[in-house]
């Protein structure tokens, strides 16, 4: 290690006795056209990396011995690069300050990938360049540090409504008895129109799930419309005075105040089979998405009147 250190001040030395002399002269063109070329290497592979969530990557850059001055390193945006920085992805610096030799030692740049759910129709990339304000003999040329693959993820957050649906059995007698041996499905279609075949949200709260999740799509939802939202039951379970069940029915809007739990009690049990109840109703005006319980009132909390219940229908139909 020494030895480096000396090599180093020799060097150092003998660069600056070549600036005295010419300067003596009156001549620096022999200083700035004196340094050698050297690259910019990337120690650490290039990324491909997903658009749809946010993440940080840590890329290594090396110099070599050729870098025998002191350099303040401009980290620039490659023209080659089609992603955009502060919308596609942000730097964690623009600038780098080396020693004399340091940078055989590396270097670090962080990149952030920025979450982006619009759908661009092709991969965008990010190249780098580095380049000095005084000669240094860094070579410019542009770095490909990622490729960000379009992710295609549409709607955005905050485009869907989306639910939960849950079940248990109300009577704290009944917790030696399992819930999931119930079928309960979750549908949302126009008004008048109950039926599988109709859900806005395709069927996605309609599996053999014990706990169902769907989404209904804004976009999908005509403006002013309004849409029944079904509970539909399998059971045919008889447990007696334990066969009563609440269904919770969890609502939320990504970066909204759409959000809560609408309790349903006193309306479903163990020993319904076939049947569908209409539990609420949802509209969209404009940007506003209203979810009301079955009675029409604006769910702040649950309510259990004015149910419709049809009977004998059959899944899938």
């Amino acid at each position: 290690m020494l030895h480096i250190k000396i090599l180093r001040l020799l060097l150092i030395g003998t660069f600056t006795l070549t600036i005295g002399s010419c300067e003596d002269n009156e001549d620096t063109e022999s200083v700035i056209t004196s340094f050698e070329k050297f690259p910019v290497t990337l120690a650490t592979p290039a990324v491909t990396a997903p658009e749809s969530e946010q993440e940080t990557y840590t890329f290594e850059f090396l110099l070599d011995n050729r870098q025998i001055t002191d350099v303040l390193i401009n980290v620039g945006i490659g023209g080659s690069s089609t992603a955009e920085e502060h919308v596609d992805f942000e730097l964690s610096v623009h600038e780098v300050e080396l020693q004399a030799f340091e940078g055989q030692d590396g270097f670090s740049i962080d990149v952030t990938i920025l979450e982006d759910f619009e759908v661009e129709g092709e991969d965008e990339k990010i190249y780098l360049t580095f380049t000095t304000a005084t000669p240094s003999g860094i070579d410019p040329t542009e770095i490909l540090v990622a490729t960000i693959t379009d992710s295609g993820l549409s709607p955005q957050p905050g485009e869907t409504a989306d639910f939960v649906l849950s079940w248990a059995f109300t009577d704290p007698k009944a917790a030696e008895l399992d819930s999931c041996d119930l079928d309960l499905d979750l549908t949302v279609q126009p008004a008048g129109a109950p039926s599988y075949g109709a859900d806005i949200m395709g069927n996605a709260a309609a599996t053999l799930s014990c706990v169902e999740e769907g989404s209904a799509a804004l976009e999908d939802m005509a403006d002013g419309v309004v849409y029944d939202v079904w509970v539909w039951i399998y059971g045919d379970i008889d447990y007696g005075d334990l066969s009563a069940l609440t269904v919770s029915l969890g609502h939320s809007r990504e970066n909204t105040s759409f959000s809560g739990t609408l309790e349903i009690e006193e309306v479903f049990d163990s020993r319904q089979n076939e049947e569908a109840i209409k539990v609420a109703t949802i509209e969209r005006n404009g940007d506003v998405v209203t979810l009301k319980d079955a009675g029409g009132n604006v769910v702040s909390e649950g309510r259990i009147n004015g149910y419709q219940v049809i009977r004998g229908v059959k899944k899938g139909i």
